[in-house]
């Protein structure tokens, strides 16, 4: 008989704490390696970030302010620890989307977090400014909780170098460039270092400081309509040793627009009533705004003051009245909130809104002779002309007999002729014919012909003609 013996509880349970305890030291282990890795990570890059810094002591002789080291790390590498690789900038444990992680801040345990810690000495000019004259690196050692630390290998202190005196800066104008002068002086066998940095706007915001360039002058090319404000800061130095940089305050400087514009071209189209006037657009200079200004003048006595100035393009008029001329001007500039220039030439857009014709003929004709019979007279309806214009005709009378002696011909017929008119001025619808010898004979036919215009009487502008209309035949 074969005897089969399995494993007992008591053992499986042995074996299993077994792999357990060996599967938490592989664990711990691993972690242990990974945390000395990251470490070495820090150690290398905190001496890469203090040899650049040492480097940068070379060139300027001071070590740079809190807010270059601190700024994205692609700036860092070009203006402040110039070709440093940008990975050093970074600890192993940075988050996502952060390029540098030095900060101005002093690293005191682990819980403050994974940072390189840069803090400089206490003065303004290296904890807001531009420069520190030492400095100390620190960064959390993760393996042993420990913090660790680099000093600068100088300190920048010029041990009886006074400050500067007379820091100063002045800013001109010098042909199409604005000028920042600056002027400082040192005490003894100092020698002043001057600096000189600036920024423009064309708005209301102050603009962004440009870097700090060696020299006492700096030229900038100007555009019209920008403000330019300027800065100095100086210091006194002897051999490696430097007194405290001392800023002066800014200076402005504007270059004004010099000239107008070129005119706009203005145009108009006829609406009944409304007209539409629509402009070109003026070039300005670069960074400037063309602005425009608008009048209103009409020939029926209404002439506005400019108004404005405005962005609009295009201007709506209600012209209702007919036979006048309406007239817009508009004139351009072009401006900042610093410098406006001259106006241009205005330029003009004009319409006539012409005189509708009467809207009908003259009706209801009568004649009537006087019971003396010393006259005869002729009445009609006169036709309708629009609000503010008035109704003016010229006429013609048939007479027909020779015996009336006021026919210009002294013969049967038209007055004025076949197709003839009298001058143009009558306003009643009324004709009379007095008799200066004589009677008006009895049976003799008559008719009147009459044809109308309307007129406004403030201009003289007239309609076309409406009809000539003839009345019937009439007897004396």
């Amino acid at each position: 008989m074969i005897n089969r013996r399995g494993f007992t509880l008591v053992e499986l349970i042995v074996v299993i704490v077994v792999i357990g305890i060996l599967a938490t030291i592989s664990v711990l282990g691993f972690s242990a390696i990974q945390e000395r890795s990251r470490d070495a990570k820090r150690a290398a890059s905190a001496t890469v970030i203090a040899e650049a810094l040492e480097k940068y002591y070379d060139v300027n002789g001071e070590y740079p302010g809190c807010a270059a080291l601190t700024t994205n790390a692609s700036t860092v590498r070009s203006n402040t620890l110039k070709g440093i690789d940008e990975s050093s900038l970074l600890t192993p444990k940075a988050a996502d989307g952060v390029t540098n992680t030095i900060k101005c801040t002093d690293l005191n345990d682990l819980s403050d977090g994974d940072f390189f810690s840069y803090t400089g000495d206490t003065t303004a000019e290296c904890v807001s400014g531009i420069a520190c004259k030492s400095w100390v690196l620190k960064y959390q050692v993760e393996d042993t909780g420990d913090i660790a630390q680099i000093q600068s290998r100088r300190t920048a202190i010029g041990a009886g170098v006074a400050d500067p005196t007379g820091v100063s800066i002045a800013a001109t104008l010098v042909g199409a460039n604005a000028r920042g002068s600056g002027g400082a002086s040192c005490s003894g066998t100092s020698t002043v270092e001057q600096q000189i940095r600036y920024r423009s706007t064309n708005t209301s915001t102050v603009g962004t400081w440009s870097a700090w360039v060696p020299g006492s002058l700096q030229d900038v090319a100007a555009n019209q309509g920008y403000q330019y404000t300027f800065q100095q800061r100086a210091r006194c130095t002897v051999s490696l040793s430097s007194s405290n940089w001392v800023s002066s305050a800014s200076a402005s400087i504007v270059r004004q627009i010099a000239s107008a514009p070129a005119p706009i071209v203005l145009s108009v189209a006829p609406g009944n009533p409304t007209l539409v006037f629509s402009r070109t657009s003026t070039t300005c200079p670069t960074g400037t705004t063309a602005r425009y200004q608008y009048k209103y003048i009409s020939d029926s006595g209404y002439n506005s003051a400019f108004a404005g100035p405005t962005t609009l393009a295009s201007w709506n008029w209600t012209a209702a009245g007919e036979g006048f001329e309406y007239k817009m001007q508009v004139q351009a500039h072009c401006y900042t909130i610093y410098s406006t220039s001259p106006w241009s030439a205005a330029d003009d857009a004009a319409y006539i809104r012409p005189v509708s014709p009467p809207a009908n003929g003259p009706n209801g004709f009568t004649h009537t002779v006087a019971g003396d019979r010393l006259s005869r007279q002729f009445t009609w309806n006169a036709p309708t002309c629009v609000t503010g214009a008035q109704a003016q005709y010229q006429y013609n009378s048939y007479i027909g007999s020779s015996a009336m002696y006021w026919t210009a011909t002294g013969q049967p017929g038209w007055v004025y002729g076949d197709g003839g008119w009298s001058p143009l001025g009558f306003y009643t619808s009324v004709f009379n014919s007095p008799m200066t010898t004589g009677t008006v004979p009895s049976g003799v036919p008559v008719l009147h012909r009459t044809q109308y215009i309307c007129v406004n009487p403030t201009t003289g502008r007239s309609s076309s003609w409406g009809p000539a209309i003839n009345s019937q035949m009439f007897y004396t």
